[in-house]
């Protein structure tokens, strides 16, 4: 949302279930990161319904493989 000199403003979903998410409601979840705590990129979640997003397969197991 946001970048500043060594940080970075989310939205943050929250996770419902293995590789399910959804966006809180009514409040939505903003924080700010440093840099550092910035783990990788990823492409941008599929609808799997009106409220809950997955990841692509091959992005969740290396999400899995590498920081769980």
């Amino acid at each position: 949302m946001d970048v500043e000199e060594d940080s970075i403003q989310v939205k943050c979903m929250h996770r419902n279930g293995v590789n399910k998410y959804f966006w809180p409601r009514p409040r939505e979840d903003v924080s700010w990161y440093a840099d550092e705590q910035l783990l990788c990129l990823i492409p941008e979640p599929k609808a799997l319904n009106k409220r809950s997003v997955q990841l692509e397969k091959l992005t969740w197991k290396y999400l899995e493989n590498n920081f769980m």
